[in-house]
């Protein structure tokens, strides 16, 4: 088996080998959470309203909309608890 570095290597030098499925599934796998927290933050999170050029502001935004999200994760999270203890 090859290490991974070698295959990159391999690829960003034009040698595309066919990897096989599992190596596909195990890539995915690393990139779902990701594709998912990109997916809800501009569908439920609003990260997608955020009209700016610049860089900096798109920024200050998605930290924003990102805070408000953990906030609102760790609140939740404090309800069940408290609920679960009656």
């Amino acid at each position: 088996m090859k290490q991974p570095q070698q295959l990159l290597i391999e690829l960003l030098q034009g040698e595309w080998h066919d990897f096989g499925p599992t190596f596909y599934v195990h890539d995915y796998k690393k990139r779902w959470p990701i594709e998912k927290l990109f997916r809800t933050s501009k569908q439920h999170l609003g990260t997608a309203e955020c009209f700016s050029t610049q860089l900096e502001t798109q920024e200050k935004h998605i930290a924003a909309v990102l805070l408000a999200y953990a906030i609102d994760l760790m609140r939740n999270s404090q309800t069940k608890k408290q609920l679960l203890h009656y």
